[in-house]
């Protein structure tokens, strides 16, 4: 069953991605969703929004070649060029990468958030604002992490214990099992 916003009653994550008619796209919003307040484009403006991630001075190939190479887990990156109609960088052509989910039960959105980040980062530190991902991240922690060259995969497995412990809080809770 579909539970897109636009054809239920369910509004979650943010009014427009129910404007969309694309189920898609609201499962893909965790990925980027945490890094969108950077000075990236998330894709807003195009017809795949939080699918598409990049910047006027990003090199698409490069940074398509240096997540590919992470091998995260459900997951493939894509060079592409994207112009948005509509909020950040508007009207300007976007070097970046297009996300293809492959396996939903083996990707782990956040974890791709922070890895897309890091890369950016690593291949852009004068011109990526790491520092605006705190807040939607929520954790000044792991951007100061980032900052000293800790891994992406190392910042995630700490959070392991957290992320277990969650998970069997809410299992009793679940509408549908694991």
């Amino acid at each position: 069953m579909d539970s897109c916003p636009a054809r239920s009653s369910w509004c979650g994550i943010r009014a427009k991605l129910c404007t969309t008619g694309r189920s898609d796209i609201a499962r893909s919003f965790p990925d980027l969703g945490s890094i969108e307040e950077s000075n990236i484009s998330v894709g807003w403006g195009t017809d795949a929004p939080f699918e598409r991630v990049g910047a006027p001075w990003v090199n698409a190939i490069e940074l398509a070649q240096t997540l590919n190479a992470r091998q995260l887990g459900g997951v493939r990156f894509y060079p592409v060029e994207f112009t948005p109609a509509s909020n950040r960088y508007a009207g300007e052509r976007c070097g970046g990468v297009h996300l293809i989910v492959t396996n939903r039960r083996r990707l782990r959105p956040v974890r791709v958030g922070l890895e897309v980040a890091a890369a950016l980062h690593r291949l852009y530190p004068e011109r990526f604002d790491l520092d605006a991902i705190a807040r939607l991240l929520g954790s000044r922690n792991a951007v100061d992490q980032l900052k000293e060259t800790t891994t992406a995969a190392d910042i995630a497995d700490g959070w392991s214990d957290g992320e277990h412990a969650w998970q069997d809080r809410v299992a009793p809770h679940l509408l549908y099992k694991r």
